[in-house]
């Protein structure tokens, strides 16, 4: 069984790394830093970097945000949507250079999905972008439906009634 940990501290790294060395630890995740990267590597630890999956740092246009159930572009957990046929090719191609040319096991993508109710109500509702829509339909869902069906929840759980209500609502 390997022993694993998620980053350094911030103070003492080199003291950290020999640590978990000695420890039996056999690998790392951490954040894309150059010098945390050697330093684990450096000490016999293997690394998997971790990196949020369809960061919308890459895309400033509102256009590859994620689209609630009202039509509004939602920013949820710094994403896109992960339908963005652009985003998609982005972030295949960096993680490919990214393993190409760093001496890592591996990568961990974060986020790599839909909004969830953490991310609050709006951002939850999505998305229903017209990418999200080709899709839905490419796989045999009836998006329309949903959309219909998932704009009454949204509506029952702004109104704050009464669960037995929501049934009128559809």
């Amino acid at each position: 069984m390997e022993s694993w940990i998620y980053g350094f501290p911030k103070n003492k790294k080199d003291e950290a790394a020999r640590w978990l060395k000695e420890l039996n630890f056999s690998f790392v995740i951490m954040d894309w830093n150059r010098e945390n990267i050697d330093l684990a590597l450096g000490n016999g630890l293997k690394v998997y970097v971790c990196v949020q999956a369809y960061s919308r740092n890459h895309f400033g246009d509102e256009k590859y945000l994620s689209m609630d159930i009202n039509g509004n572009r939602q920013v949820w957990f710094r994403s896109t949507c992960p339908n963005q046929k652009e985003v998609q090719q982005f972030q295949r191609h960096w993680i490919s250079q990214m393993l190409e040319k760093e001496n890592v096991e591996g990568i961990f993508l974060d986020g790599i999905r839909f909004a969830s109710p953490a991310s609050g109500r709006d951002a939850f509702f999505t998305c229903f972008c017209s990418e999200c829509q080709k899709k839905a339909e490419i796989i045999g869902f009836n998006f329309e439906k949903i959309k219909k069906d998932v704009s009454a929840l949204y509506r029952f759980i702004q109104s704050g009634q009464d669960y037995f209500l929501w049934k009128e609502l559809l």
